[in-house]
C-alpha cells in the first residue's frame, strides 16, 4: 500500500536536493504550486505521467518516489540499457496504482525492444490489448517465450 504522506515527504525532499521551490517545481511541470503543495502534504498522489517527469527530473526510479529505498542501484549494464529496462519496470509499477487509459499511453509511447515476459505478465491486467500486442510486437525475438505467450491469450 502506498503511504500518501511518505510519498509527500519523498518529493519534498527530492525537489529541495534539487534546489527547486514548489513553484519552480511547478512551472517545470507546467502545472500548479498548489498541486505540488498537495502531493508533498499527503493529500493526493502526482499522476502517472507526472510520476515519470518527476523521475526523469529528479533522476531516480519511480519507486523511489513511491515506496522509498536507494536512489542508486549498482548494475553492469549501460546507461541506455539502464533507461529502457527502468521506463519498463517503472511501468510496471505504476500499473496498479494510474487508470487504463494512462497506462496505456505510456506503454504505447515506451521503448519495448527490451521487454521481457515477466513484464508482459505483470502489465497485462492493467492494459488494453492494443498496448499488450504492441509490447509483443516490439520485443526482441530472444525475449518470446511461446509457451508464456500463450497464458496471457486471454488479454490479447
Amino acid at each position: 500500500m502506498i503511504d500518501l504522506v511518505q510519498v509527500g515527504l519523498r518529493i519534498t525532499e527530492l525537489r529541495k536536493n534539487a534546489g527547486l521551490t514548489q513553484v519552480r517545481l511547478a512551472e517545470r511541470l507546467n502545472i500548479t504550486h498548489q498541486a505540488i503543495s498537495k502531493w508533498e502534504t499527503g493529500v493526493s498522489l502526482p499522476d502517472a505521467e507526472y510520476l515519470v517527469l518527476l523521475s526523469k527530473l529528479f533522476g531516480v526510479a519511480i519507486e523511489v518516489i513511491l515506496q522509498g529505498g536507494a536512489a542508486d542501484e549498482p548494475s553492469d549494464s549501460t546507461p541506455h540499457e539502464q533507461s529502457r529496462a527502468t521506463d519498463m519496470d517503472q511501468l510496471v509499477s505504476i500499473a496498479p496504482v494510474v487508470d487504463r487509459d494512462t497506462i496505456g499511453r505510456l506503454v504505447l509511447s515506451a521503448d519495448a525492444t527490451d521487454t521481457e515476459m515477466h513484464h508482459l505478465h505483470c502489465l497485462a491486467p492493467f492494459v488494453s490489448s492494443e498496448a499488450l500486442n504492441h509490447l509483443v510486437r516490439n520485443m526482441r525475438p530472444e525475449n518470446i517465450r511461446e509457451d508464456e505467450l500463450q497464458s496471457l491469450a486471454a488479454f490479447l
